[in-house]
C-alpha cells in the first residue's frame, strides 16, 4: 500500500473543506465538491489518505478523537 503523501493535497483546497465541513469524515467529500466546482472534475488530485496525512500535520487541533470538529 502506497504511504500518504502530504504534499499532492491542495492546501488552499483542503483549509475551505475543513472550514466547511462538520466533521473529518466530510472534508474529503467536500474537497471533491469544491474541485467539480472549479473544473468539472470529480477528482481533486489526492486521495483521502493523503489528504488524513495532511490534517494530521497541519491541522490537527481542529478535529476530537471522534473526528468532529472542536
Amino acid at each position: 500500500m502506497a504511504k500518504a503523501d502530504v504534499t499532492k493535497v491542495n492546501s488552499v483546497m483542503a483549509e475551505m473543506a475543513v472550514e466547511k465541513a462538520n466533521s473529518r469524515n466530510a472534508v474529503y467529500s467536500e474537497c471533491i465538491r469544491l474541485s467539480f466546482q472549479a473544473t468539472g472534475k470529480l477528482g481533486c488530485g489526492f486521495d483521502n489518505k493523503d489528504l488524513q496525512a495532511w490534517i494530521d500535520m497541519f491541522m490537527p487541533e481542529v478535529f476530537n478523537e471522534k473526528g468532529n470538529k472542536v
